[in-house]
């Protein structure tokens, strides 16, 4: 019995211009154990004809094939969506279950039908012996950082801060007396006695 065989698989798609063909004709023979790979360019149907088989397209998809079988089993005729709502949970639950064990059991055939292969014993040999040695190298103590300041510095500096703060109050003075003077030129100005003019 094969693993899977499908017979005359089509599959078209209910478009706005009419039915749409994505699969015509296919046949598919596959045994257990065998590999089958399907090649073709993109297009070319071999995506939707696999979700066919597994039932796995929309409701606009029509799937027709004179058989379609999975270890035996009719998948043309399996139950809808409703039809599989409708089934009790504890019957889905056994359902399940038995299909499982068919499965764990198809992978035990599989495993011990592979064929073992013999590893080669490797001709080289290594001999030696790791030596371990830690050594604790630790960053050195980086030096605080110190600000040193002699007296010599301090004095030098605040006869610079005072020369400063000097010439400051000197230039604010001079701008304030040319200020004055100007204030007094022109209330001067003011009060002078005015000349008559002649005709």
């Amino acid at each position: 019995m094969p693993l899977l065989e499908i017979r005359n698989l089509t599959v078209s798609f209910d478009t706005s211009v009419g039915e749409f063909f994505a699969v015509k004709g296919i046949d598919l023979h596959v045994d257990a154990r065998e590999v089958l790979a399907i090649v073709g360019e993109s297009g070319s149907g071999k995506s939707v004809a696999m979700l066919a088989v597994m039932g796995l397209l929309p409701a606009s998809a029509t799937v027709k094939a004179d058989s379609m079988t999975f270890e035996g089993r009719d998948l043309l005729h399996m139950p809808d969506a409703a039809t599989a709502q409708a089934v009790p949970a504890t019957e889905a639950r056994q359902i399940v279950a038995a299909q499982s064990r068919d499965f764990n059991e198809f992978r035990r055939k599989l495993a011990a039908s592979a064929p073992s292969a013999e590893v080669a014993t490797q001709s080289r040999s290594a001999s030696g012996k790791v030596q371990t040695q830690v050594e604790d190298k630790r960053p050195a103590q980086a030096a605080p950082d110190k600000l040193t300041l002699s007296k010599g510095a301090i004095k030098g500096q605040k006869g610079t801060d005072e020369k400063l703060a000097q010439d400051k109050q000197s230039g604010e003075n001079a701008a304030r007396m040319a200020e004055l003077s100007r204030e007094r030129i022109a209330a001067a100005l003011e009060n002078a006695p005015q000349e008559p003019r002649t005709a």
